[in-house]
């Protein structure tokens, strides 16, 4: 369904399967009008938005916002979902919400609309329209969108650390020791036989996604640990390397002994910046530190490549600042409406007088 105006250049689409067919052309404006925008990340791309939809989402209830120019050229475009919101992280315990399509814990970070400066206020009015009677929940913002609807309520930051590309100059690691620590399992790991290679964006395909998710669940099981990695993202990952070209989508690190993948570093090419977003490894050779050795090779295929930055995503673990990343918050804010405005609300209360307390 959609609604327009030769005013005002504005439509609004509802996303199911019937849509799907004439929204490509709008799947590659939105792409282009990304590419365009400063700042964006891959997660806010249309690549990223329809895959997720068609996947982790489920075909989950969305609509979607364009704001056009007079001559018909896209200026702006937003998505909202009919989704859940987590309530409290430890107990696994959500609440139903309107979400930012294609946001999500396990899912993406630096989210939002796409928007040309004049329409931010625009896009920002529509979100919490769109809303309607429910609680809106912006997850994961990226910073500087400056989409926030009127009356949002800050409910956490979301440290997201990011690598300066430029600052590494051919020496990966923040130390001395560190560069020399990994030297000597680069040197290790090569006289076991493993090699590195280099898939770039439009080159990933099915195969390096199945080992991914092969070596990444090996690892878990061998730790005892649970994964938010499950199988509609193994299908959201698919789409995306469906959807790709050189200048966008998967591109990752494996690492091989003979033919056989025994290491993946999967993240996403955009606007020369790679984000890490999963890896897996056999645990034969976690002795060989292999998870700090495809990090590093990332790093360094990525700078060839012409990169500028290596975003880590979001946690906070203590080895994304031993290769000399710097944090960068993303937030996610609330706009409160009934009951679960109302929970959502207490929680943003509780987490600020947390931080307070500090």
């Amino acid at each position: 369904m959609s609604t327009a105006s030769a005013v005002t250049r504005f439509a609004v689409l509802d996303l199911d399967a019937a849509a799907m067919a004439p929204a490509r052309g709008l799947r590659d404006e939105w792409n282009a009008l990304a590419a365009a925008c400063p700042g964006t990340s891959y997660f806010q791309t249309g690549d990223w938005i329809w895959s997720w939809w068609e996947t982790v989402a489920n075909c989950a209830p969305t609509r979607v916002a364009c704001w056009r120019a007079v001559d018909g050229t896209l200026e702006a475009v937003a998505a909202v979902s009919r989704g859940r919101a987590m309530l409290h992280r430890r107990f696994g315990i959500s609440v139903p919400a309107m979400t930012l399509a294609g946001a999500g814990p396990g899912d993406a970070d630096h989210c939002g609309a796409v928007t040309r400066e004049p329409r931010r206020a625009d896009v920002a009015a529509w979100l919490r329209e769109a809303a309607g009677r429910r609680t809106l929940v912006a997850e994961g913002l990226a910073p500087g969108t400056g989409i926030a609807p009127r009356g949002a309520r800050l409910l956490e930051r979301n440290p997201c650390p990011r690598l300066a590309l430029e600052e590494v100059e051919g020496r990966v690691g923040r130390s001395p020791n560190f560069r020399s620590q990994l030297g000597r399992f680069e040197r290790r790991i090569a006289r076991a036989g493993v090699t590195f290679d280099w898939q770039p964006a439009g080159t990933v395909d099915a195969a390096t996604v199945a080992s991914l998710f092969e070596l990444h669940w090996r690892l878990r099981r061998s730790r005892g640990e649970t994964t938010t990695l499950e199988g509609q993202h193994r299908e959201l990952l698919l789409r995306c390397a469906e959807r790709a070209d050189a200048d966008r989508g998967p591109a990752a690190v494996i690492a091989r002994k003979g033919d056989e993948p025994v290491g993946v570093l999967l993240g996403f090419w955009w606007k020369a910046c790679f984000s890490a977003y999963q890896s897996g490894w056999d645990p034969a050779y976690a002795p060989f530190s292999i998870g700090s050795l495809l990090v590093a090779k990332a790093i360094t295929s990525a700078t060839d490549a012409g990169g500028t930055t290596f975003d880590f995503l979001r946690g906070t673990e203590d080895y994304k600042y031993r290769f000399g990343a710097v944090d960068q918050d993303d937030e996610t804010v609330v706009v409160p409406s009934g009951v679960v405005g109302a929970m959502l609300t207490a929680r943003a209360i509780a987490l600020a007088r947390r931080v307070r307390q500090r």
